[in-house]
């Protein structure tokens, strides 16, 4: 990977992942929910890992050069009797605290771990394999097809049918896996994913860090574990990958950053509309924008600026939020995409540094108040 420190800011922009928070404008992307009950979980306890390499995302080689890790049970030790059926989002410590003994704490696990003597460090160390049955319907027939995850601790190395489909190595962040061409509808198929889990704090002291093999890693939570909002999504050939709805200063105004995916491997000729309306009356558009734009192949970014006159501000006392919409309609005929994302407007700032510091909050002055400041 050729960099032995990894340090990651996290931006935590919700909902996540994906663009389309529930679409509009006649038009729906087949979506398949794999997140709750269905899925099983089981201990790997023989399998290596603190000796991989490791790889952030602008570090990673094509999957197909990546080693494979099967189960040390098989492929198809991967059934319904092994392990114990699980709910996302669950951790391995919900259901296997003390698996590996209680053990005293560590400077690297807990502040006070030279005190307080009482208490033991029973987490996890190493792999677990979380797998479920996946029937997908014939409306993803053809299509391009991405798996979404909200987020995983620590690695997790994605496989379908057994092939490595998707890699993830900073914790608590969304990413996809691609399963385009191996998706048979109707067919039970089987989707795992790998989660290795190299330590972490166990309290939440977060200006150190921890070691795993020759890598250090900024300090997160010692669990292991899957989160949530698993989907699975068919796309069009042309689609609206992410929307990001980016507050201006001044009241009413927004700039929608529209990154949008071309996947038929030419420049395509693309009708972009955007419009704003208040949550929940799709039919009153408050700002409108059309224009042409030309999608090169692969990925692309634009911005539509948009405002609206009047606009309710945002704010914790009054969370009145607006939609965005962003419609991409290709020409030759192919399948149109829409994609939308609530927001507030909002301007959130710092003045006085140095004298009379000040937080504002649309113009006004916020006390922000927590329970660790």
């Amino acid at each position: 990977m050729g960099r032995p420190f990894l340090s990651v800011l996290l931006l935590f922009l919700f909902p996540a992942p994906g663009a389309a928070q529930g679409q509009s404008a006649g038009i729906r992307r087949p979506v398949l929910d794999l997140s709750g009950k269905g899925w099983r979980l089981w201990l790997d306890e023989k399998a290596p890992w603190k000796e991989d390499d490791l790889f952030l995302p602008d570090d990673l080689p094509p999957l197909d050069r990546l080693p494979i890790h099967p189960p040390a049970c098989g492929w198809n030790g991967l059934d319904g009797e092994r392990g114990i059926p699980v709910t996302l989002p669950s951790t391995v410590e919900e259901h296997f605290w003390g698996k590996q003994g209680l053990r005293p704490y560590t400077s690297d696990e807990y502040e006070y771990w030279y005190s307080d003597k009482e208490v033991r460090n029973g987490n996890y160390l190493g792999v677990s394999w979380w797998w479920r049955k996946v029937r997908f319907p014939s409306s993803f027939a053809g299509k391009k097809v991405l798996l979404r995850f909200r987020a995983a601790r620590l690695r997790a190395e994605v496989y379908f049918e057994g092939r490595l489909v998707g890699y993830h190595l900073v914790g608590e962040t969304p990413f996809t896996a691609d399963l385009t061409g191996l998706v048979d509808p109707g067919k039970e198929q089987v989707l795992a994913v790998r989660i290795t889990n190299p330590g972490g704090r166990m309290e939440w002291n977060d200006t150190t860090s921890f070691k795993w093999g020759r890598f250090l890693f900024p300090t997160s939570h010692g669990f292991g574990g899957l989160d949530a909002g698993i989907i699975a999504e068919a796309l069009p050939p042309a689609y609206v990958e992410d929307l990001f709805c980016m507050n201006r200063p001044e009241p009413g105004r927004v700039t929608l950053r529209v990154e949008a995916q071309n996947e038929t491997g030419k420049p395509l000729r693309t009708r972009l509309l955007s419009w704003i309306h208040p949550l929940g009356l799709p039919e009153k558009r408050l700002s409108f924008r059309s224009r042409t734009v030309l999608l090169p192949p692969g990925s692309s970014l634009f911005e539509a600026p948009h405002f609206v006159e009047g606009a309710r501000s945002w704010s914790p006392d009054h969370p009145f939020l607006y939609k965005a919409v962003v419609r991409l309609e290709p020409e030759g005929g192919l399948s149109p995409d829409v994609a939308t994302r609530r927001f507030g407007f909002r301007w959130f700032q710092a003045k006085g540094v140095g004298k009379d510091a000040r937080l504002l909050l649309n113009g006004r002055p916020i006390l922000l108040i927590s329970a660790i400041s």
